[in-house]
């Protein structure tokens, strides 16, 4: 298989002040395209480091992309860094500096900004749909080099001019063929036990669990050395799982779960509204992140303090006093209080202590309660989560969502 090695570039990277994503997608892009990862390093933004990189790489890999280092500033040098591991000298491309000349922001270092316009000899630049930094291609002894924008959005933009060209570079490569399972409502460790009969059974598939905080993803992948596969035990493979795991298996493929939901609540034509405490609205985001959510989703309230719980749910003073704020008793009523002012059909509702100050020995912090109603019944949940204060918020919405999501399936 033909290798590729990623060179993600970027002080801010390294010292932990930026995410890279950027690795995340290339790799993705040429991996299902049948092209085998070698090396994905992070460099600093120093052309030695960068050079050197550049050149230990290229020995064993027919394809080399660096990601950022492009831009305009001082330390954007990875053209300089191109131009040292190569032996190429940067050339000022005419075409490029009248590009660049429409684009200088007002009050800006023209000399600096005009940098763009420089290529190693005998490169090829790809112009930016977004952005003004070019990206660069070029040709290393049967090779292929890309520098691409750091910006994700500028990087991803540029995606499918590199795709094409390394395809036709590299025809023919075995493709990667998958299916993918989302879950939710089971810890990793006891999906991999439930799988291990499986995945030993099918020795032809690659299984990969990539566990997070919102779903757990089950990736089925097969090579097709010869442009065909046996698409029958990929789905094979992925209707055993599903069988084995049950409902806590809640899609496929790039589905989330708020549009799980979603598309269930438009089908059933029933009308959302939901009452949200230590989430702070996450949930709420959640769902109206689904383009279409309002034929669905009514809306939510807040109700943080204990006054608006009252004031606005008609949650009892009483029942606050007796129990405290994070209760089943409350969750109950704030859910009955969120259908009564919305009209909606169903409503949720969810309080606890996301931490990290707040718990005590009787209701430590991640204790949440949840409840949910409709005109015939209330169902309520209590959770147990760990974690950050971010983590046990996420954890919540996403529990919440799954509370929405097997209710419905019950109906």
């Amino acid at each position: 298989m033909i290798k590729f090695s990623l060179i993600v570039v970027g002080t801010e990277i390294t010292q932990g002040y930026s995410r890279d994503t950027n690795s995340r997608v290339l790799a993705q892009a040429l991996t299902v395209r049948g092209f085998e990862a070698h090396t994905i390093i992070k460099v600093p933004d120093s052309v030695a480091l960068i050079s050197q990189s550049i050149n230990y790489l290229r020995r064993y890999s027919k394809i080399l992309i660096l990601t950022g280092g492009l831009g305009s500033t001082h330390d954007d040098v990875t053209r300089e860094a191109l131009s040292k591991a190569l032996g190429r000298k940067l050339e000022l491309r005419d075409e490029l500096k009248i590009r660049m000349e429409r684009l200088i922001p007002k009050g800006a270092d023209n000399d600096m900004f005009l940098k763009q316009a420089y290529l190693p000899a005998g490169a090829k630049a790809i112009l930016p749909e977004q952005g003004s930094a070019p990206g660069i291609i070029i040709e290393d002894e049967g090779r292929l080099i890309f520098a691409l924008p750091g910006v994700p959005r500028e990087m991803k933009a540029m995606l499918e001019t590199v795709i094409k060209r390394i395809q036709t570079k590299f025809p023919r490569q075995p493709e990667q063929k998958q299916r993918i399972i989302k879950v939710f409502g089971a810890g990793e460790p006891l999906v991999a036990k439930e799988i291990d009969s499986i995945i030993k059974e099918y020795k032809d598939l690659d299984f990969t669990i990539l566990a997070g905080i919102e779903e757990i993803k089950l990736i089925i992948s097969l090579f097709a050395a010869d442009g065909s596969y046996p698409a029958g035990r990929l789905e094979e493979a992925k209707k055993r799982i599903t069988e084995v795991l049950g409902e806590v298996v809640f899609g496929f493929g790039d589905i989330s779960l708020e549009q799980v939901v979603g598309d269930d609540l438009k089908r059933r034509n029933i009308k959302l509204f939901v009452a949200e405490s230590c989430t702070g609205g996450l949930l709420s985001q959640k769902i109206t992140a689904v383009s279409g959510s309002s034929e669905y989703f009514l809306g939510g309230v807040v109700s943080y303090s204990n006054q608006i719980k009252v004031d606005l749910l008609n949650v009892s003073p009483a029942v606050l006093e007796e129990y405290g704020a994070v209760s089943k008793e409350v969750a109950v009523e704030m859910a009955a209080g969120a259908r009564a002012v919305s009209q909606a059909d169903l409503a949720l509702s969810i309080t606890g202590i996301a931490g990290p100050g707040g718990g005590t020995s009787e209701k430590p912090v991640g204790l949440v309660f949840m409840a949910i109603s409709d005109s015939n019944r209330t169902e309520t949940r209590r959770f147990d989560f760990s974690g950050s204060r971010d983590a046990v918020r996420c954890q919540a919405a996403q529990s919440a969502l799954n509370i929405i999501r097997l209710y419905l399936k019950k109906l």
